[in-house]
This record gives C-alpha cells, sequence and structure tokens, in this order.
C-alpha cells in the first residue's frame, strides 16, 4: 500500500508543477533564485503545497537529491524548538493574580492608513474617538502589514506569524499541520475568557479555518448572525464568491459591536481578550442610510468597481471613505464608553489598529490588494492603556506580527514559542536602523514580496514578472522613482534579504522535518556593513503624498 501512495504523490506532483504557479521554476531566468529553478523543488513544492498533509509528511521525508543544501535551513535560522503546549486553560492562577490580569482588546479596521489617526478634514475630525485614545497613548507612526489583502493580512495580527507559505495561492484549513499560537489561545492557557467578533464573513479565504481555535469562548462572524447582511456588487471578487457559496455577507460594525458589548458585560471576575475585526470601511464603504454622513460630496452615483472607478471622483469616494470610518469611530467610541465603566475598566488595553490600507490612486489604482505601496501598507496602530503607556509617538519600524508580543508584554504575560514578531517596546529590541518589515501579496491583482527598511528604502520583487523595484519612501513618498539602477548596491542587499526571507518561509512549511520539530523560521538580518549602505545620503523628510489632505491639517501627536 505505501507504494502505492509513493507512485500517487509523485503522479499528481507531476502534473501539477505544470500549474502556471510553478511555471517559472523550469526556465534559467538569472532574475529567479537558483534555489527555486531546480526540478527538485518544483516537485517538493507541488507535493507540499497541493497533496495531503499525510503525503506531505512520507514525501518530505523522502531522501533528497545530492546539491539541494540551499534548501537548508540552520539551527539559527529556524524558532524555537517545539515543545508540547498545556490544554488550555491548565496554568493554575496564582492567588490574588485573576483581578490584578488586564484585559485587552484588539480592533482590527478594514483598510485604516496611517495617516488617518489625528486627520481632520475639513476641519472635522475623522476618527475622534480613535484620535483621542491615540492622543492618550502610543502611535506607531511607521506601522506596517504584512499584506495588502485581508485573507492574508488579517491572520498576522492575531497569530504573530508572516501570510507567506507556499508559492501558490493559500487557502488555510483546519488541518494544516503547521503550529500556531493566537493571542486568545496564549490569554486562555493564563484563565482569560476569549472572544473573537467580526462583520466580515471570515470564511473568506478559509480565514475561519485559521482563526477558530478551540480555546474561542466565543467566535461570531456574520454567519452567525441571524439578521441581514450586506454583500456590496461593487465588489465583485467578495459578490461573486457570496452568490457561487450562498454564505453570509457582511455585517452593520453597529450589530457586531453590540454584540460584543454584551459579552464584555457579562458577570466574570476573569479579565477578558476581546479581538474584532470591523468592515464598514471596506470598498465602496457603506454606512447605514439613517446615518447622517459627515463629509461630502459622499454619494457614489456613478460607475465604480473595486478594481477602478474615475479618478476624477477620488474627493467623493475619500469622502464615503471618511464616512465609513467616522461611522465605525462612533462605534468604537460605544465600546470604549462600555469597556471603561466596568471593574477595572481603566486598566484594559486598548489596541486599533489597520489590517491594511486603502489608495485613492496615488500609485495609479484605488482600493487596496495590490502591490506593497505605502498606503496600502503603512498602517494605523495605536495602543491605549494610561495606567502604563505614556503619551507618545513611535517611529519605530513595527509590523503587524510584533502586535501579539508586545501586547502580551504589556500584559506581563510570558511570550509564546510560535511566533515571528517581536515586543517593540522592549528595552533589548533591535537597533531602529537594522530593523525590517516583510511583505507577501498573492492574488488576482499580484503576486510579490516587499522589504521595509527603516532608512526609508523600500525594495518590491514581482513574482509574476521576476522584476525587482528599489523606492526610497523618505526622499519620494510617492514611490515614483526607480532607484535600483543609481543604488545598485541598496538594491542587492534588500534583494538578497528578500529572497532568503522567502527561501526560509516556503522550505520550512514546505518541510515537516522543519515544521514538525521547530517554531517558524527566525527574518534575515541586516549586517553592520549593510546598515552602513542603507543609512548612507537617506533623507528623514516625511514626505506627503500627493492628493491627501494637507499635512497642517493633520494633528500632530506629542511625544515624537
Amino acid at each position: 500500500m505505501l507504494w502505492v501512495l509513493v507512485l500517487m504523490a509523485g503522479l499528481n506532483a507531476g502534473l501539477l508543477s505544470r500549474d502556471v504557479a510553478y511555471g517559472h521554476v523550469f526556465t534559467d531566468d538569472a532574475t529567479i533564485p537558483a534555489w527555486q529553478r531546480s526540478r527538485n523543488f518544483s516537485l517538493r513544492a507541488a507535493v507540499t503545497y497541493r497533496l495531503n498533509p499525510l503525503l506531505t509528511l512520507m514525501i518530505t521525508a523522502w531522501p533528497q537529491e545530492a546539491g539541494t543544501t540551499a534548501e537548508e535551513l540552520t539551527d539559527q535560522q529556524l524558532g524555537l524548538p517545539r515543545r508540547g503546549l498545556p490544554a488550555a486553560k491548565t496554568v493554575p492562577p496564582v492567588a490574588g493574580t485573576i483581578g490584578a490580569r488586564r484585559s485587552v482588546v484588539v480592533i482590527a479596521v478594514e483598510s485604516l492608513r496611517r495617516d488617518v489617526i489625528g486627520l481632520r478634514h475639513n476641519g472635522v475630525p475623522v476618527m475622534p474617538h480613535v484620535s483621542k485614545l491615540a492622543e492618550s497613548g502610543c502611535t506607531f507612526t511607521k506601522a506596517y502589514a504584512q499584506s495588502t489583502h485581508s485573507n492574508y493580512a488579517d491572520p498576522c495580527v492575531f497569530s504573530s506569524l508572516y501570510p507567506l507559505r507556499t508559492d501558490a495561492h493559500h487557502y488555510y484549513s483546519a488541518s494544516d499541520p503547521w503550529p500556531k499560537d493566537l493571542l486568545y489561545d496564549v490569554l486562555s492557557r493564563h484563565n482569560y475568557r476569549t472572544g473573537m467578533f467580526s462583520s466580515q464573513n471570515e470564511s473568506w479565504g478559509n480565514m475561519d479555518q485559521f482563526l477558530h481555535t478551540p480555546v474561542l469562548d466565543v467566535f461570531f462572524d456574520s454567519q452567525s448572525y441571524d439578521g441581514p447582511t450586506y454583500v456590496p456588487p461593487t465588489d465583485t471578487g467578495f459578490a461573486g464568491y457570496v452568490k457561487k457559496a450562498h454564505v453570509a455577507g457582511k455585517l452593520d460594525d453597529a450589530v457586531t459591536v453590540s454584540k460584543a458589548v454584551e459579552w464584555i458585560s457579562q458577570p466574570d471576575e476573569r479579565p477578558y481578550c476581546l479581538c474584532m475585526n470591523l468592515q464598514s470601511s471596506h470598498f465602496p464603504y457603506p454606512v447605514p442610510d439613517t446615518e447622517p454622513t459627515v463629509f461630502e460630496p459622499s454619494r457614489i452615483d456613478f460607475n465604480v468597481s473595486f478594481l477602478r472607478y474615475p479618478q476624477d471622483k477620488v474627493p467623493v469616494v475619500r469622502n464615503a471613505y471618511f464616512n465609513a470610518l467616522h461611522y465605525i469611530d462612533k462605534q468604537i467610541g460605544r465600546l470604549v464608553h462600555t469597556i471603561r465603566s466596568l471593574p477595572q475598566g481603566n486598566r484594559t488595553l486598548i489596541v486599533i489598529l489597520g489590517d491594511n490600507g486603502e489608495s485613492f490612486y496615488e500609485h495609479g489604482y484605488p482600493t487596496h490588494g495590490g502591490p506593497p505601496v505605502e498606503p496600502q501598507v503603512n498602517v494605523a496602530l495605536v495602543m491605549n492603556c494610561p495606567e502604563i503607556l505614556e503619551s507618545a509617538e513611535s517611529n519605530y519600524l513595527t509590523q503587524m506580527i510584533d502586535v501579539v508580543p508586545t501586547v502580551l508584554s504589556l500584559l506581563q504575560v510570558p511570550l509564546n514559542d510560535c511566533r515571528q514578531g517581536i515586543d517593540v517596546l522592549a528595552a533589548e529590541r533591535p537597533a531602529p536602523t537594522k530593523r525590517l518589515a516583510f511583505v507577501h501579496c498573492n492574488n488576482g491583482r499580484t503576486k510579490c514580496n516587499g522589504v521595509v527598511s527603516a532608512s526609508g528604502w523600500k525594495y518590491t520583487f514581482d513574482l509574476r514578472e521576476g522584476v525587482g523595484v528599489l523606492h526610497n519612501t523618505a526622499n519620494d513618498p510617492a514611490e515614483s522613482v526607480n532607484y535600483a539602477t543609481t543604488h545598485p548596491k541598496v538594491a542587492e542587499i534588500l534583494s538578497r534579504l528578500l529572497t532568503e526571507w522567502h527561501r526560509r518561509q516556503v522550505t520550512y512549511y514546505g518541510k515537516s522535518q522543519y515544521y514538525g520539530l521547530w517554531n517558524p523560521p527566525k527574518e534575515p538580518e541586516l549586517t553592520d556593513a549593510e546598515t552602513h549602505v542603507l543609512w548612507e545620503n537617506v533623507s528623514d523628510t516625511d514626505g506627503q503624498l500627493p492628493g491627501w489632505p494637507s499635512q497642517s491639517d493633520v494633528r500632530t501627536a506629542p511625544g515624537g
């Protein structure tokens, strides 16, 4: 029987390797890393990423050809060794600590750009409640999403794991063999009650298969709701999915917040971990008809789609976006009021972030899901808890995978081993000059990797075209200039780092001897010499994106 399974796996892999997603590995194109150009890698990729996990385990344990050392990972490149986790809620509470534990609320807001925080448009605050939290809390100005589309970006926030697992588009499955340990998994072991409340249909991209873990006390999304849901016809991808799959659309954020308010208000001495996803700010930015709009004109009475709309209508569409954020802010204000009115409410840590950003043709196209241009990846991140966080503005390069370890540290809960992010507020954090952020996108619009340096240099590699582009967001915020030819050393350094990051990710997730014994890999680091090259002749000027409201209309947070 064993030889039959091996034969079937080999035949399937041979067919799958003909898929266009793997076609590039059979080329001699020098822009493709050598380790991806071998037929051995292509076969392994197909077997590993497309077949049953049992076959994957069997095939990856098979002896390899000689000369494939580039596919190996060293102990220094891997994460911490895996060890058995205690069953949920088995960590015994220390006497007197249950009430002392802080509760935490993490709210992911759809398409929330960094530059919306503190923004006043036409003299009116776009998100007054969130901006108030930012003023009295810590605002991160260089926070980067791990992807430009939600099905890759959202799981990173709660898991502290990069989204890149395979060279094909990845759909999550409850049977995925890879380790994960989400924020609420960790806190459940420390006697927290846990809840996930989302306005979106989490089956999009099979995110629910990743996010809905056994320890969750409550998992609520649009599929859980008996009332009406909303399917915007102009969001053609999601609308088509809902129609074909016969599933629910999205929820009014007011409903989601009401459910969350009801849950946290239940009498229970245990602290809570509340994770949320609010969706009104997803194109085409719907708000209830009964809700007054603040920013006008905002009526979208012209032909639009997620992929395009008339560029001369950008002010109208952007006003609709602002109105949606204003509506979300109203719901967040209602939630915060409830939190602060509860016992220990003033000790609760509140985190608000953007899962990805949003474009308004600054780089030639709208919405999100495209390459990692600044409006789509430089997202909002605010943490508020006056007892432990001073009012400050941090320009330390931060990734969304850093949210979980930073939150755990603020809660004084030991960090888990299965993570790729860091505590960005720790004294022993990496030097600011050496910080990097990695991005991976894979959908119908784009398939690319990106690496951002704290120096402002950003390198993006198109995995379909095999072309790399070098930008400098400090000198050229519109990312209109490709510096690859004028700064070849910078391009070479970032290309090497990005290629190595990609290699570590797909190699780890492709081999059971790695993911079965080790936690996910570490990201590659800059050498001192490379750091010096990146920081040479770099302006620290904070540029302004064209077409965005004037900086004079934007609050500068204290502590900068």
